[in-house]
């Protein structure tokens, strides 16, 4: 019987230690796979595409890695004691939530019977699960709809990922805080560019900010 890796180069990865974004603001995490979204995890399959039906029944399963080192010896991420603010620990929390439910899920459940919409709205309601037990998963950006043009104006309608969650905005370029303005209704931008978003679950646990600018990720740290 065979375990298939996740990290195998033929097949979409679905490890916990890639960052999911290239957007500023990701902790550090490994250089030398690609970004991996919630997405991209749930619709990973372990099965290789080059084994045929007889041979896939031998696969047990996936599993996804977690190497502590990027934060053992990163002094950005280590703990320190005066603070109590186990910073390590939320590290994981943050790589491995919520990819660890989707593949929780790609693994236990038929491929033909996984579906990425349904995924979402139940998902949605487990981020409250985690926050209840002081979990620092990742908070996902808020979901944006296509612009509508009016005028000389864009209409923005945005909507949140987690169940009771707020959303927070900016419309001068500026990065949002937990203190910018709660989004009731759809926004009206003169440039796209300008509006930034988040997802806040709380004071100090908040999502990084949606824009229509593509940012240039920084350059991981040697």
């Amino acid at each position: 019987a065979l375990t298939s890796s996740i990290l195998h180069q033929s097949q979409p990865h679905c490890a916990a230690i890639p960052p999911e974004s290239k957007l500023p603001g990701e902790p550090p995490a490994a250089t030398w796979l690609p970004p991996i979204s919630l997405r991209r995890a749930y619709e990973w399959e372990p099965a290789p595409e080059a084994l045929n039906a007889e041979e896939k029944k031998f696969i047990l399963g996936g599993h996804a890695c977690v190497w502590t080192d990027r934060f053992m010896h990163n002094p950005i991420l280590q703990d320190i004691p005066v603070l109590a603010e186990n910073r390590s620990a939320r590290y994981v929390d943050y790589l491995s939530l919520p990819r660890m439910a989707a593949l929780a899920e790609v693994v236990w459940t038929p491929q033909g019977q996984r579906v990425w919409q349904d995924f979402t709205q139940r998902i949605s309601v487990q981020y409250r699960r985690y926050s209840a037990n002081g979990y620092h998963y990742r908070v996902p950006l808020p979901q944006v709809e296509k612009p509508v043009k009016r005028g000389q104006h864009f209409s923005v309608t945005m909507s949140t990922p987690v169940r009771g969650a707020e959303i927070r905005y900016t419309t001068d370029g500026s990065y949002p805080t937990v203190y910018s303005q709660r989004y009731t209704e759809p926004v009206s931008v003169n440039e796209l560019k300008d509006l930034r978003a988040i997802t806040v679950v709380a004071p100090r646990h908040h999502s990084l900010a949606f824009s229509f600018v593509k940012e240039k990720a920084k350059k991981p740290e040697k």
